[in-house]
């Protein structure tokens, strides 16, 4: 609770900090204190970047990253110090999504801390390999943050083909949200492994749906998990985990049916072709 109307004033560092302590801390903020945050949200502009980024680690690092991150979407806070995520509010999906895409990128966010909770739930093919993945340096933070922001592209790559019956498609929206992704990166002050691995995840995060695809069709070449491995490298796990929370988060009519199956048996393929063809 803020204990005074001029509290974001003072120091309006304390906007965030307020979602910070009750990520961390597990409070509940008071309902005024949210209108006053939504009130002053625009006084964030006045603290410097690498400050609002380290809060904005520690809410992304917590046990509560969602939730967080959407209540700061409800008071506008949050598009006060990311403004690039409010062109997703209300922008409608294909029919294999449920959700808009900034909701959609909320879900993704969700799904990706229950799955880093317990990988193993979620990928029967080299369990162990995702676990080891998510115990080195600030993988957890960057899938969390690839995650959010996987979907920054959509907006610019809209378009509507009135020849297919107003079919919504979002071609090249990797590329353009890679870019996002990095300017916000820089903007904050991330470090700069932090900027361009979340940068190389959001570019390379449709991959997995695509080769999917062709495996169903039993066209799946050794030729292209090669490719795929050496595109990806050492993130090859943090890609499929990546695909596995953005394909969770879209319950769609139209969803193609076992996706996350597909998932887990394609990273399983591809991670065999690592240990026979590329470790060696």
């Amino acid at each position: 609770r803020a204990p005074a109307g001029a509290a974001f004033q003072a120091d309006p560092l304390r906007l965030l900090r307020v979602y910070r302590f009750a990520a961390a801390l597990g409070f509940a903020v008071d309902e005024q204190t949210e209108e006053l945050v939504a009130r002053q949200n625009e006084l964030i502009a006045r603290v410097a970047e690498e400050r609002t980024g380290h809060e904005l680690e520690l809410i992304m690092a917590s046990h509560r990253a969602r939730d967080t991150v959407g209540a700061m979407a409800a008071t506008g806070l949050l598009f006060a110090v990311i403004p690039e995520l409010e062109a997703g509010v209300g922008m409608e999906q294909p029919a294999s999504h449920h959700l808009d895409v900034f909701d959609h990128s909320l879900a993704a966010l969700a799904w990706m801390e229950k799955i880093e909770q317990d990988p193993a739930a979620y990928f029967a093919s080299y369990p162990e390999v995702m676990a080891d993945h998510l115990a080195r340096g600030r993988r957890r933070l960057q899938l969390r943050w690839a995650a959010l922001l996987h979907d920054l592209g959509k907006p610019a790559s809209l378009t509507i083909d009135e020849d297919k019956g107003g079919k919504i498609t979002f071609y090249n929206h990797d590329r353009a949200g890679a870019e996002l992704a990095e300017k916000i990166g820089r903007r904050l002050r991330w470090r700069g492994e932090d900027v361009r691995t979340v940068a190389e995840l959001i570019r390379q995060h449709m991959r997995p749906f695509h080769l999917g695809n062709v495996q169903r069709q039993g066209d799946l070449s050794l030729k292209a998990c090669l490719r795929l491995i050496r595109h990806v490298g050492s993130l090859l796990p943090g890609l499929f985990l990546l695909g596995m929370a953005d394909a969770l988060a879209g319950r769609g009519q139209e969803r193609p049916e076992g996706v996350e199956r597909d998932l887990d048996q394609l990273f399983g393929r591809i991670e065999k072709v690592r240990r026979e063809k590329v470790e060696p």
